[in-house]
């Protein structure tokens, strides 16, 4: 799952701050484009994730998103759900 931070008043805002970083993307598996001018990763298409990299680990970031996209895994959607917790968006990027 590919968490969103919540909006207010036009601004982003980071709620979480994952502190492991998982460098766990196949990438010869996912589908992604790069950049033109420098072939750096734009952005990812189709996530594909080594089978048994993530393990029990219920949030991280990738190296080549520190900055700007956070991961979470069914459980973690479960648990803030279970808890009532609002303002959080979740998108499903992959399954296991």
């Amino acid at each position: 799952m590919l968490l969103s931070s919540p909006t207010i008043r036009d601004a982003d805002y980071d709620v979480i701050n994952p502190l492991t970083t998982l460098d766990c993307l196949d990438y010869k598996q996912s589908e992604f484009a790069r950049y033109k001018w420098n072939g750096r990763i734009s952005v990812i298409i189709r996530y594909e994730f080594y089978p048994d990299c993530i393990g029990k680990i219920p949030i991280f970031i990738l190296p080549i998103f520190k900055r700007t996209k956070r991961f979470v895994t069914g459980d973690f959607k479960q648990l803030v759900e279970d808890n009532n917790l609002t303002g959080l968006e979740f998108r499903k990027v992959w399954e296991r």
